[in-house]
C-alpha cells in the first residue's frame, strides 16, 4: 500500500513475506538481499535482522549493513528481536541516520542475550550505554548515581545529535545593552559563520544568551546545557528560552553540565573545527576556565587533537587574571608550558584572524 513506514523482519519472516501470497510455498532460496530491496519497494525503511551476524536496513537508496556485536557470553536468546526493534526505534525517533538506528538496535539485542530472560539487567543497561556513547557512562558512580547518569546521557545524546562545536563561557548576569554582551553577539556569528560548527552554551543569560543570538543570526545550530538557577538569575521556563526545546538539556546537577560543555568542544577528527571562548564572566566561569586548563594538564580532556582555548580580554577584564598565573609561574606552582593551548585576544578581530590560521581556513 505504501502506507507502512516501517518493517522489522527476520530472516525466515523476511523470504516468506516475499515468497509469494498466502498459502504459496515459501522460497527457501530466496536471496536476503532480494527481500531486502523487495520489503524497501513496499515501505519507506525496511529492516531485517540476521541474528549473530548482524542487520540489514534499507531506506530508499541507502543501503546499511551492521554487523553485530561480540565478546561477551551469550546466555538467552530470548527479547533479542524484541529489543532491536526499541533500539532502532529508540534511535529513528531521535532522527538519527539509519547506520546510527542500526547500530543501537544491534547493541540493545546485544545487551539482552548476555542474561536468562528477555529483559536486560543493570550490568547489561552499563555494558550498553558504555558501548552506545563511547565509554564515557561506565564509570558514572556516586551517591546520587542515577539522576547524574540520565542527566549525563541525555547531554551526550544531544551532543551526538548536534555534533560538537564551539564552547562559551562567560557571565550570565550582564545585560543586552552591555557592551560586552554587543561584542559576543557579534563574535558569536562571526566565527560560526568562519568556523561552521554548532554553538554549545551554558543555555542560560548574559553572555551565553549573546553568542548563541549571534550564532542563531548567522543560521547555525546552537545548543545549551542549561541548569535550574544560574547565579544571581532564575532559569527561564522552555517557552521562554530562546533556544530551540529539542537544542535542550536540562540539569539539576551541576556535574553533568560542566562535563557535557567540555565534551561538546572535543576534536575527535582532525576535521572538527571547535574551540572554548572565555568572555567575561565571574566565579563560575573561572571555575570552569581552571577546570579545563586542570583537564589540560593531567591529559584527561578526552580529545584526540589539539582544541583552541581563547580568553576574549575585552577592554582589558582578564589583565588581572593573566598577571595572577604569571605569579603562579614564578612561585613554581604551575609549569612553564602548562597554559600553552590558551591564547589572548583584546578584540572579535584577534579572535577571529587566530581560529583563520589554526584552522587554515
Amino acid at each position: 500500500s505504501g502506507k507502512v513506514p516501517l518493517v522489522v523482519a527476520n530472516e525466515d519472516e523476511a523470504r516468506e513475506l516475499v515468497g509469494g501470497g498466502a498459502g504459496d510455498s515459501i522460497e527457501v532460496d530466496t536471496k536476503i538481499e532480494d527481500a531486502l530491496q523487495q520489503l524497501a519497494s513496499w515501505c519507506k525503511i525496511a529492516v531485517i535482522t540476521l541474528g549473530d551476524k548482524g542487520c540489514l536496513a534499507m531506506a530508499g537508496e541507502e543501503r546499511v549493513a551492521q554487523k553485530a556485536f561480540k565478546g561477551f557470553p551469550i546466555e538467552d536468546t530470548t527479547g533479542a528481536g524484541d529489543l532491536f526493534a526499541s533500539g532502532f526505534m529508540y534511535g529513528l525517533l531521535r532522527n538519527q541516520p539509519l547506520q546510527r538506528c542500526c547500530e543501537i538496535g544491534c547493541l540493545a539485542g546485544a545487551a539482552v542475550v548476555q542474561v536468562m530472560g528477555a529483559e536486560v539487567s543493570n550490568e547489561g543497561w552499563t555494558w550498553l550505554h558504555s558501548h552506545l556513547h563511547e565509554g564515557r557512562a561506565a564509570t558514572l558512580v556516586r551517591g546520587s548515581a542515577a539522576a547524574v547518569q540520565r542527566e549525563l546521557l541525555a547531554c551526550y545524546e544531544l551532543i551526538n545529535s548536534i555534533g560538537r562545536g564551539v564552547v562559551y563561557y562567560g557571565s550570565a548576569r550582564l545585560k543586552s545593552d552591555h557592551v560586552h554582551f554587543v561584542r559576543s553577539r557579534e563574535l558569536g556569528a562571526q566565527i560560526s559563520k568562519l568556523l561552521g560548527s554548532p554553538t554549545w552554551t551554558g543555555g542560560g543569560p548574559g553572555m551565553m544568551e549573546a553568542a548563541s543570538l549571534g550564532a542563531m543570526d548567522a543560521g547555525m545550530t546552537v545548543g545549551g546545557i542549561r541548569i535550574e538557577r544560574e547565579a544571581g538569575t532564575s532559569v527561564r521556563s522552555s517557552a521562554q528560552s530562546y533556544l530551540k526545546p529539542e537544542h535542550t538539556v536540562f540539569c539539576k546537577f551541576l556535574s553533568p553540565r560542566k562535563v557535557a560543555l567540555v565534551d561538546a568542544g572535543v576534536r575527535k577528527k582532525e576535521g572538527d573545527r571547535t574551540a572554548y571562548v572565555f568572555l567575561p564572566g565571574g566565579l563560575g566561569t573561572m571555575d570552569e576556565l581552571f577546570e579545563l586548563f586542570t583537564l589540560y594538564q593531567l591529559n584527561k580532556l578526552g580529545t584526540d587533537f589539539p582544541v583552541p582555548v581563547i580568553i576574549v580580554n575585552y577592554d582589558g577584564f582578564y589583565d588581572c587574571l593573566l598577571d595572577f598565573i604569571k605569579t603562579m609561574e614564578g612561585h613554581g606552582t604551575v609549569g612553564v608550558g602548562e597554559y600553552d593551548q590558551m591564547v589572548v585576544k583584546k578584540n572579535n578581530e584577534e579572535v577571529l584572524q587566530y581560529l583563520q590560521e589554526y584552522y587554515k581556513l
